[in-house]
């Protein structure tokens, strides 16, 4: 009797540490598993950060981050290398927007960047960022990252200096310099209107070379071209610097003087006259209310 109950209760034993490792076996197994899982996310993670870094410091466009109060928390090489203040990492990281880059403050920037991370809507501006004795141009892109606020900066400078040699070749006489037909009717509406909304006199002056032709007949274009230009260069003299000067075609050129005095065409080209000799000058004055008050030739 002894002996069936002893085998009863070592044979109830080995049930129970059966099963107990079995259990330790499973959970072993299954903590097993959960490292090797762990350790293929971290290996992933970290392939992922190093992908990650590896594009951004290879990419030509500066990418920075700020936290939610617009602190730097990451910056790659080419946004650095944008920068006027400091030329490491360590130079950046932690010091607020507003520190880094002060216009932000006086243009609402701040503000806007803060809207960004406050609604998710993106902002786009365009900047000209002083560099060393130069400026360079950049597109800024800002958008939400996180809980935080991440800047995509594009250095657009040579398309900035493309813009404006497009611009000065499409208002500007090619030969002189000066503005050509359509840029100097559009100051002249502009100047007209000023003119009107203050009250000011504004004066236009029509000069014609004499003998120009006999000028191009004798000596050749090239010499006419040269004449040209030593002109509108002795107009640029004595002409002010809010003057507009134009040149409408062939030898005849139009100047426009706002705010003039009490004489007709007087401050002009024969205010400080003596450039050249009995030039052909037409002028006009108008009143601030735009009417043509008085025109003559000399």
């Amino acid at each position: 009797m002894i002996t069936d109950v002893q085998e009863k209760t070592d044979s109830a034993d080995s049930d129970c540490c059966g099963r107990l490792d079995e259990k330790v076996r499973d959970r072993t197994a299954e903590l097993e598993k959960e490292v090797r899982d762990r350790r293929r996310a971290e290996k992933a993670l970290k392939e992922s950060r190093e992908l990650l870094n590896s594009f951004m410091e290879s990419a030509t466009d500066g990418f920075i981050v700020f936290d939610t109060n617009l602190n730097l928390i990451e910056i790659n090489r080419a946004a650095l290398d944008m920068a006027s203040v400091g030329t490491r990492k360590s130079d950046f990281v932690g010091r607020n927007l507003a520190d880094l880059y002060a216009p932000v403050r006086h243009e609402g920037r701040m503000r806007k960047y803060l809207d960004v991370i406050r609604t998710g809507e993106p902002f786009f501006v365009e900047d000209a960022v002083p560099l060393g004795f130069n400026e360079i141009h950049l597109s800024v892109k800002a958008f939400k990252v996180g809980e935080g606020l991440g800047l995509i900066l594009t250095d657009v400078t040579e398309r900035k200096k493309l813009e404006q040699k497009l611009t000065l070749l499409a208002t500007t006489d090619h030969l002189t310099g000066a503005a050509n037909r359509r840029r100097f009717f559009e100051i002249g509406e502009k100047e007209l209107t000023r003119a009107r909304r203050h009250g000011h006199e504004l004066a236009v002056l029509m000069m014609d070379l004499d003998r120009f032709k006999q000028i191009n007949d004798m000596h050749g274009h090239q010499a006419g071209d040269e004449a040209l230009k030593l002109v509108v260069g002795a107009c640029r003299e004595t002409l002010r610097t809010e003057d507009a000067l134009g040149r409408l075609g062939g030898e005849e050129g139009p100047a426009a003087r706002n705010r003039t005095g009490r004489r007709p065409g007087h401050g002009g080209t024969s205010a400080r006259g003596g450039r050249w000799s009995e030039p052909y000058v037409g002028f006009g004055r108008f009143q601030g209310d735009g009417q043509h008050r008085h025109c003559g030739h000399g």
